[in-house]
């Protein structure tokens, strides 16, 4: 979400424009990514057992805290690679 509104322009070809760029210009391929924190804890069947256990913590648990850990990544991931090409 952007902290402040930015002004759309029509373009040439009808779609609405951010400073000289088309709205799917600035999609990016790298959000696709972001499925992935988000698909794969529904997969419970991957991670439904209780060994190996961390630490005397059950599988089932530390793979959940897993999950919340590479999702910050991928979102800090996404939202580095998707700056890059501006």
């Amino acid at each position: 979400m952007h902290l402040h509104r930015r002004r759309a322009q029509a373009g040439e070809d009808g779609g609405a424009r951010y400073h000289g760029r088309s709205v799917h210009a600035e999609s990016s391929r790298w959000h696709w990514l972001l499925a992935l924190p988000v698909v794969l804890p529904l997969l419970t069947f991957l991670y439904d057992s209780e060994e190996p256990a961390l630490f005397g913590i059950p599988f089932f648990y530390w793979v959940q805290l897993l999950f919340c850990v590479l999702s910050s990544a991928t979102v800090t991931l996404v939202y580095l690679l998707s700056r890059s090409g501006r």
